[in-house]
Formats: structure tokens, C-alpha cells, sequence
């Protein structure tokens, strides 16, 4: 009876874990840009066979394994206050906010395959569009510079497209040398400001949804109140990875690493 009851133990941690890394594998390997979802049920699994293991040590060494289990619990708790904190925040930003007609549009750039925009950037390329059309005198800051696997700058991508879909190139700046999203939008303040911007000046920033919050908090650094302009991520699985990769880096911003 007592075998029994092991194995039926055992299963409540295995068939968890085997879920886990079965998930981690398939994000992994056949959906690209999912790699953070992909490492999370990595860890989730990690998670579910180290608990095992402690419940194992426990039939030896009762004390050492509660010890083990009590600091790893704790850490874990702590790890999952800040990361729902840090999601609340960004979920109650994730929004485009009613002020229409800014007299400059910074759109923060994301990744190009080769000379294509990636799927986030077009994303965020749609919601540019689709403001800029209903505020003819908005101008537009595309802000991005060259990475791996580009064959151009992430602002020519950006303004190839908008340019190609009818916004006339003088309503465009190009801002081509940033690297983050720090230097996107101080980069692009000074771009403004050559352009002719005073501090008078209402900005607008472009981003994916669930990069908002962060995106505003920066500016808010460099001394503006932006306007948000959320960008809806098409693809559920795609904003459920960068909704994770995001909420690691306001924490880090929380505790002021970034």
C-alpha cells in the first residue's frame, strides 16, 4: 500500500514537470522570438523537480530539507511578489491615452529581418500609422539604430514603411544610433529639438503595449510627460513571452539597475 501511494505521489510532481519541459522544448525550438516563454517553463519544471528532490532528502535528513525548502520557498515568494507587482503596473498602462494631435510622435524601434520589420515592429508601426493619419500635423520620430542580422537601421525600416504607406517623408525624423530604449528616447528629445521642438512641445511615444509603462517611466526621467500610444502585440503567445521579458526588466528598473 505504502508503494502505491509513493508512486501516486510521484506522479502529482512528474506529469507537472514533463508538461513543463515538453512546453519549454516546443516554444524553444519551432516559435520564434518565444525564447523567454520558453525558459519560464523551463524553470517552472526545474521548480517542480527540485521540490521533488527536497521531498526525497526529506526521508534522511528531515531538518536539512526543510531548511533547503523554507529559503527556496521564500526566495520564490519574493521573486513572485515583485514580478505581479511589476505586471500590475504594466497591464494599467498597457493603453493608448485619448490626447490626440502631439506636436511630436517618437516611435521606439524593435527588430528587422534584414530590411523587413519584425512582427513587434509592425506592430507598433500600424498604431504610428494609424495616428499619424488622424493628425495630419503630427511628426513622426522613428527611433532605432542597427543591429545583428539587420541590413539596415531599424528608423529606415520604419521609415521605408510609413513612407510607403503614404506619410510624407517630411513628417518623418529619423533618429538611427540608439541602442535602448534609454537612448531611444533621449536620442530622439534631441531630434526633436533640432528639429525646432521647444520644452513646450507635446510628445507622443509609440510602443508595444506591454513595453508602455517602462517606455514612460524613462521619459518621465528625461524630463517629459508623454503621450502613450499602445501598440496591441497580434499574437497572443508572442505577448504572453514579451509581457515576461518585460516584467524582468521593470523590476530590474524598480530596483534601479536599468
Amino acid at each position: 500500500m505504502a508503494k502505491k501511494k509513493f508512486n501516486a505521489f510521484s506522479l502529482l510532481y512528474i506529469i507537472p514537470a514533463f508538461i513543463c519541459f515538453f512546453l519549454a522544448f516546443d516554444f524553444g525550438l519551432f516559435f520564434t522570438g518565444h525564447g523567454i516563454l520558453a525558459m519560464f517553463f523551463l524553470g517552472l519544471g526545474v521548480v517542480i523537480v527540485f521540490y521533488r528532490l527536497v521531498c526525497l532528502l526529506a526521508r534522511r535528513y528531515k531538518n536539512l530539507a526543510r531548511i533547503i525548502g523554507t529559503a527556496a520557498t521564500g526566495l520564490l515568494l519574493l521573486a513572485a511578489v515583485a514580478f505581479v507587482l511589476a505586471e500590475i503596473h504594466m497591464v494599467g498602462a498597457a493603453k493608448t491615452d485619448n490626447v490626440p494631435g502631439v506636436d511630436y510622435l517618437i516611435v521606439l524601434g524593435a527588430g528587422v529581418n534584414g530590411t523587413v520589420p519584425s512582427l513587434s515592429l509592425r506592430d507598433r508601426l500600424d498604431a504610428a500609422l494609424t495616428y499619424l493619419n488622424e493628425n495630419p500635423e503630427t511628426v513622426a520620430v522613428v527611433s532605432g539604430g542597427q543591429g545583428p542580422g539587420e541590413h539596415i537601421t531599424e528608423a529606415q525600416a520604419m521609415f521605408d514603411f510609413l513612407v510607403d504607406s503614404g506619410i510624407d517623408q517630411e513628417r518623418i525624423i529619423k533618429e538611427e544610433e540608439s541602442e535602448s530604449t534609454q537612448e531611444n528616447i533621449a536620442f530622439s528629445l534631441e531630434k526633436i529639438k533640432d528639429a525646432g521642438g521647444t520644452k513646450t512641445s507635446s510628445i507622443g511615444i509609440v510602443t508595444s503595449e506591454y513595453h508602455l509603462y517602462r517606455s514612460k517611466k524613462i521619459a518621465e526621467r528625461l524630463g517629459i510627460d508623454p503621450v502613450g500610444v499602445a501598440a496591441e502585440t497580434s499574437m497572443p503567445t508572442l505577448k504572453l513571452n514579451h509581457f515576461i521579458r518585460e516584467g524582468l526588466g521593470v523590476i530590474l528598473m524598480f530596483f534601479g539597475i536599468i
